[in-house]
C-alpha cells in the first residue's frame, strides 16, 4: 500500500546502502493499489508455489532483518521460525487492546502462534502496546510506531490552510458491515433533516454493501480513488467520519487529519485514540449508541465556520505525531539491533 511505500522511501533516503526486499502477497486483494518498484527488490508471493522455493529465494538474500506484516501466510511463518535464531524476526501488529474476547484469545494463544516465530511486535498506539504485553513480549522487545499514513502526499501547511464551508462530509473505505456505512448514511439522514442548513455526504469506496446506501441527492458514491483522487475529493469536504463497529487501527484517520479534516470517528477505530482528542479536532462516539452518535454529528454540523476552521488546523498538527520519517527510524533501530545480534553469533 501506500503508506508502507512512503515509509520505505524515507528509510531508503537514510539509508540508501541498505538493500531492502518486498514480498507481496498478490492474490485475493480487496483494494486496488499499482506502483513501480524503483529503490527496491519486488516480488510476487504467487511466483513461489512451495514453500521450499520461497524458502530458497530468501536464503539467497541473506537478510539481516525480517519483518511480516500480520501471520496470514504460514510460509511467512515458516521463514520467521528458520531465520528466528540469528536475527530479529518483525511482526507488525495493528490489533488494539480493546478488552474483546478476540483480543483474549490472542493473548492467551501468543506462546504459541507469535513467539515461536517474532522476536518482537511492532505495534501502533498506545493500546497495540498494551496488547504486545499481555502477549507475553518483554517491554525491550515492543516498538511502537508500526504505521504512518504517507504525509509527503496527504499533507496541508496549517498557515495556508483555507477556510472554505463545503458543509460536506467524507467516508473512505470498504461498503461492509464491519464499517457500519448504512448506520452511518441513517443517522446522516436523521440529523440532516433538523438543519436549516443542509449537508452531503461523498462516499469512497466498494463492496457487498453498495445497493444498500440508497440514491439520494445528498449522498455521492465514488469507487477506490488515487491518493491525488482522493486529495482532490477532500479539498471539496469539511469533516472525515469512520464510522466501523470493528477497525484495529484505521490509517485513513491520519491521512485525513494531515490533509485537514475535522474528525467523526468511531471508538471502536485504534487510531481514534493517536490522533483523535474530543473537542478539539472533532468527536467520538459509540457506533452503538445511534443518540450518542447523532448527538455528535450534530454537534460537528453546527460548528461556526470559525470553530470548524479551528478544529481543522487543529487535526493537522495531531496528524504531526507520526510520519513515514519517524516509522523509518523506528525500522533503523530494528535493522541495527538485529545486525548486533547476528555479530554476536
Amino acid at each position: 500500500m501506500g503508506y508502507l511505500l512512503s515509509g520505505l522511501l524515507a528509510f531508503h533516503k537514510l539509508h540508501s546502502d541498505v538493500e531492502i526486499h518486498v514480498f507481496e502477497l498478490d492474490v485475493n486483494k480487496l483494494t486496488p493499489f499499482t506502483f513501480s518498484p524503483t529503490f527496491f527488490t519486488y516480488y510476487r508471493k504467487s511466483d513461489y508455489k512451495n514453500f521450499d522455493s520461497f524458502k530458497d529465494v530468501c536464503i539467497s538474500i541473506d537478510p539481516s532483518l525480517i519483518v511480516v506484516s500480520g501471520r496470514s501466510d504460514s510460509h511467512y511463518l515458516k521463514l520467521a521460525r528458520y531465520f528466528k535464531k540469528n536475527r530479529l524476526t518483525v511482526s507488525i501488529q495493528d490489533s488494539q487492546d480493546d478488552n474483546s474476547f478476540r483480543t483474549f484469545i490472542k493473548s492467551l494463544m501468543a506462546p504459541f502462534l507469535y513467539h515461536p516465530y517474532f522476536t518482537c511486535i511492532w505495534a501502533s498506539g498506545a493500546y497495540g502496546i498494551s496488547l504486545a504485553f499481555k502477549m507475553k513480549y518483554r517491554k525491550e522487545n515492543i516498538y511502537n510506531y508500526s504505521l504512518s499514513a504517507d504525509t509527503e502526499t496527504f499533507c496541508v501547511n496549517p498557515e495556508v490552510l483555507e477556510m472554505k464551508n463545503y458543509r460536506t462530509i467524507l467516508y473512505v473505505g470498504r461498503f461492509s458491515d464491519e464499517k457500519n456505512i448504512v448506520s452511518f448514511l441513517n443517522v446522516f439522514r436523521k440529523v440532516n433533516q433538523s438543519l436549516t442548513h443542509k449537508w452531503k455526504v461523498k462516499l469512497v469506496g466498494n463492496g457487498e454493501l453498495i445497493n444498500q446506501l440508497g440514491d439520494l441527492e445528498e449522498v455521492e458514491i465514488h469507487p477506490f480513488q488515487s491518493a491525488d483522487q482522493l486529495k482532490q475529493l477532500a479539498n471539496e469536504c469539511d469533516i472525515f467520519c469512520l464510522p466501523s463497529y470493528y477497525e484495529p487501527w484505521g490509517i485513513v484517520v491520519h491521512e485525513f487529519s494531515a490533509l485537514g479534516k475535522a474528525l467523526l470517528i468511531s471508538t471502536e477505530c485504534g487510531s481514534k485514540h493517536q490522533f483523535l482528542i474530543d473537542g478539539f479536532n472533532g468527536f467520538s462516539f459509540n457506533p452503538y449508541n445511534i443518540a450518542e452518535w447523532e448527538e455528535k454529528m450534530e454537534a460537528l454540523f453546527s460548528l461556526t465556520d470559525d470553530q470548524l476552521f479551528q478544529m481543522q488546523q487543529n487535526s493537522i498538527y495531531m496528524s504531526q505525531l507520526v510520519s513515514p520519517k519517524i516509522w523509518a527510524a523506528q525500522l533503523n533501530s530494528l535493522f541495527n539491533r538485529s545486525l548486533q545480534l547476528q555479530s554476536n553469533n
